[in-house]
């Protein structure tokens, strides 16, 4: 059994409502087996992508992968779990033109740092360029010291108040000011899920003279014992 989920709830918290995604999910696979998820906008699929890809947890019920039980799992165990078990293909855009069906879904195996941080600055960029005035300035910058390697997103938009900075990357969570704005809330919690995923940090903050400054940082570094496998 590859991996195996029983009874998976999940639920979000939007403001003081309890928002049910998935209810009572029951699957297994089995190695060599091929299996689509499909429904209609809003019926959970990603919700539930996001807890087989260990991106997520389940607010209830059990997911063994490999026959290990991942929700008792450290952010440490995850982190790797995510990079050398784990492949994620995106859709649209993000599929790579050249290469067939098959290579795209060997390539994140290989490259998986380069595909999903490439989500998260586009993700930071789309979003830089929806919040802001039309032909407003956005910047760009990434800088290195001794430990990390960290990339800021600047702009001259709508800005973030002081009440939504602590809950920017809360799932389903938009600030008021951009309400009519189209969104679904989970665009910077998927982010900061892939980011958490390579043992980074997210945040954002206010821009001095207005906007907002989006950034992540990632260690330069492998973790002491994935280096030494590496040498070896």
């Amino acid at each position: 059994m590859i991996l195996e989920l029983e009874h998976v709830y999940k639920d979000y918290m939007q403001g003081k409502m309890s928002v049910h995604i998935l209810k009572d999910i029951s699957l297994s696979v089995e190695e060599g087996e091929y299996l689509a998820i499909m429904g209609p906008s809003g019926s959970g699929k990603t919700t539930l992508m996001n807890i087989i890809g260990c991106l997520d947890k389940p607010t209830s019920g059990s997911y063994h992968l490999n026959g290990k039980d991942v929700l008792t799992y450290s952010d440490n165990e995850l982190s790797d779990t995510r990079l050398y078990n784990i492949g994620f293909v995106f859709q649209s855009f993000h599929l790579l033109p050249k290469q067939t069906a098959l290579e795209n879904v060997y390539l994140p195996l290989i490259y998986a740092d380069a595909a999903l941080l490439e989500h998260v600055v586009l993700n930071l960029l789309d979003n830089a360029v929806k919040y802001s005035v039309e032909g407003s300035e956005i910047e760009i910058q990434t800088c290195l010291d001794d430990s990390e390697v960290i990339v800021m997103v600047k702009d001259r938009g709508l800005g973030v108040t002081a009440k939504d900075l602590p809950h920017l990357f809360d799932k389903f969570y938009r600030a008021r000011q951009t309400e009519k704005i189209s969104g679904t809330g989970l665009g910077l919690a998927i982010c900061k899920g892939i980011v958490d995923a390579h043992r980074g940090r997210i945040w954002a903050k206010q821009r001095t003279g207005g906007g907002s400054i989006f950034a992540f940082a990632l260690p330069v570094t492998l973790p002491e014992e994935k280096a030494g496998e590496k040498n070896d």
